[in-house]
């Protein structure tokens, strides 16, 4: 799933796109809207063109009872909001994206099928940075953000 973080404070939005990041979805920041993500997570704050045609939003404002969440929110608050969004999509919509991201590979380069195959392998379970450098890379430890960036 791709998550797209879409607010005019770009120090706001690039925190939370990282703490996605670390928790384990695929996430970007922009201040507007692009085409080609699965939720969009926007401030109601900023301009309402920032929305775009999207469809699968998840909102926060600094206001009371305007959006999904308000500021200030807690990581454990976003990831739980995303599931529910997740939750809400139809059953059938569901299992056909699940089945696509999970065995059509397609689309994936050589080291990103690298990368599924030892998270797959260890479904359930944290695996360090370490660890995917060297199953990866062939690297023990790499000086590089490269495996953030993956």
């Amino acid at each position: 799933m791709k998550i797209l973080v879409m607010t005019q404070n770009k120090i706001l939005g690039q925190g939370i796109a990282l703490e996605l990041l670390e928790k384990g979805y695929s996430a970007e920041y922009a201040s507007r809207y692009c085409s080609g993500y699965d939720l969009y997570i926007s401030d109601m704050d900023a301009p309402a063109e920032n929305l775009g045609k999207a469809e699968n939003i998840l909102t926060f404002s600094k206001k009371e009872g305007v959006a999904a969440m308000k500021r200030p929110f807690t990581e454990e608050e976003l990831v739980e909001k995303i599931k529910e969004k997740l939750c809400s999509v139809p059953s059938d919509e569901a299992t056909e994206k699940k089945e696509v991201s999970e065995y059509d590979t397609s689309a994936l380069s050589e080291t990103e099928k690298k990368l599924l195959e030892v998270l797959l392998e260890n479904r359930g379970n944290a695996v360090s940075a370490q660890e995917l450098s060297l199953r990866v890379w062939g690297r023990e430890c790499i000086r590089s953000n490269i495996v953030n960036v993956y």
